[in-house]
């Protein structure tokens, strides 16, 4: 497996979007392992965003936390601050017009009954806010469900499984990927 380097001050970013952009803004969910690296400060860090000029969901590093972000606005940020060289699923569930942030499968405190605005339809990783995130992505998805029959949460990851294993050292690349 490969994962997504980044690596503050490189500018590296992975920017997916164009052939099939994504619109919906109820009953989806988002999520991503990430893996702080050393000097990972925080300010406020994008980590995975649906779209760019503010981002509709954004999944970021909030001076040492991890936050769930609507349309620019932070929604909530985790009870607990994130560890430094330790992978941790991160997820945002929007169902029936609610947002809450998940961290290892657990709601935070704080949700938003905001929609998302998806501006430009996209999957952005990496550098933004403040400052640019520091680490490593992996295993990110984004998904749909029916809240009459579905049941989200469940389907979360949790650090219970095992953490992504790398096999091939990341590298940053060269420029946004498109």
């Amino acid at each position: 497996t490969a994962a997504l380097q980044i690596t503050q001050g490189s500018g590296a970013s992975g920017i997916f979007g164009g052939a099939t952009p994504f619109s919906f803004n109820n009953n989806f969910g988002m999520e991503v392992w990430v893996n702080p690296a050393a000097g990972e400060s925080g300010g406020y860090d994008d980590i995975m965003t649906t779209a760019n000029n503010g981002g509709a969901m954004k999944i970021g590093f909030y001076f040492g936390s991890w936050s769930g972000a609507i349309n620019g606005s932070i929604f909530a940020t985790s009870a607990t601050p994130a560890t430094i060289n330790q992978w941790m699923p991160v997820a945002i569930i929007c169902s029936n017009g609610v947002s809450t942030l998940y961290v290892n499968g657990v709601a935070q405190s704080g949700t938003s009954s905001t929609t998302p605005v998806v501006k430009n339809p996209m999957l952005f990783f990496g550098p933004g806010g403040n400052s640019p995130f520091s680490g490593i992505l992996d295993e990110a998805r984004i998904f749909t469900f029916n809240p009459a029959t579905d049941n989200p949460v469940a389907n979360l990851s949790t650090i219970s499984l095992l953490p992504p294993s790398i096999t091939t050292q990341p590298q940053a690349p060269a420029g946004p990927i498109y």
